[in-house]
């Protein structure tokens, strides 16, 4: 059966510039989740905001301020709490983590 998911992924670059990992990390999330959510604490170059948004991602922009909690909480509200008590599953991901390492399915399974 497959979950109606919605991933959040957190990250910070002091240059707002996405390494590949990111991109790779992103990838997999999507092949796991319904919606994908990016939460940029400071900035983001417009080339890494465009490639993210041509993925099919969300990315919310914020001031780097509150660390990965505070990040999750604003992209939560962004996204409504409504709407997140309609997923089945939620993934709360960031940049210090480098994946993945298995079948996304496989990783993935509860």
């Amino acid at each position: 059966m497959t979950k109606n998911r919605l991933s959040i992924f957190f990250f910070f670059d002091v240059e707002g510039k996405a390494s590949n990992y990111i991109y790779r990390y992103l990838t997999w999330l999507q092949e796991v989740s319904t919606d994908v959510l990016v939460v940029v604490n400071g900035a983001l170059c417009e080339r890494d905001q465009k490639s993210m948004m041509e993925m099919g991602v969300r990315v919310l922009l914020r001031e780097n301020r509150g660390f990965d909690s505070w990040a999750y909480r604003q992209a939560l509200e962004h996204t409504s709490w409504e709407k997140v008590r309609d997923y089945d599953q939620l993934i709360l991901a960031n940049f210090t983590s480098y994946g993945p390492v298995l079948d996304p399915e496989e990783m993935i399974r509860v």
